[in-house]
């Protein structure tokens, strides 16, 4: 099971995701620019999720552990700080006990450019957006929101929402946060979900 402090490649050899689009331009990279770290957070922009996810976008089914709580779905993320790109790949849905809510969606590693952007967000309010820029020899960048840099908007089960964020650099405890990485972004992310798993 996707957690949110998972390095952003780990489901990449597993899953395939999907870039649908990167219509804005990608340069500069988002992990070599430069940003303000006083803007306040975004308001929501349009960012809709163009593609209904299927069952391609879950776990395998017939994996080691099955796919447990989590369904198939699909998140897009659209940038706006330090520069403008916008993705949409496969997300993982984690669902309660009783399928009827979604508290967890976990977007998988999807590229733009040389960037690997991969998220993971709660129905409790915790969001995380990590970037992996490949043209960097794979520096990784990672970034959370903080109280009240998160504003959401979404359907009272969550199996569909859109949140305008602005994320932190997180350091590193060992090495410090990662040269060049911009100390701010921000966007906004959607997401859909498909249908729940089965209950076990």
């Amino acid at each position: 099971m996707r957690t949110g402090r998972s390095v952003i490649g780990f489901m990449a050899s597993a899953v395939v995701v999907v870039l649908v689009a990167a219509s804005c331009a990608t340069s500069p990279d988002p992990i070599a620019s430069d940003s303000p770290t006083d803007d306040p957070p975004v308001e929501p922009i349009e960012c809709q999720v163009a593609q209904a996810p299927v069952a391609a976008d879950g776990p395998p089914a017939d994996g080691e552990m099955g796919p447990g709580d989590q369904g198939p779905g699909r998140w897009r993320v659209c940038m706006t700080l330090p520069t403008l790109a916008t993705v949409e790949g496969s997300a993982w849905c984690t669902w309660d006990r009783d399928r009827q809510v979604v508290t967890e969606i976990s977007g998988l590693p999807t590229p733009a450019g040389t960037v690997d952007y991969d998220a993971w967000l709660t129905a409790a309010g915790s969001f995380e957006l990590h970037l992996t820029d490949r043209g960097q020899g794979g520096l990784i960048a990672n970034y959370e929101t903080a109280p009240g840099d998160l504003r959401v908007s979404t359907v009272p089960t969550w199996r569909s929402g859109t949140a305008a964020f602005e994320g932190r650099l997180v350091a590193d405890p060992e090495s410090g946060p990662p040269r060049g990485a911009p100390p701010v972004v921000d966007g906004t992310v959607t997401w859909v979900c498909g249908d729940a798993p089965a209950a076990s």
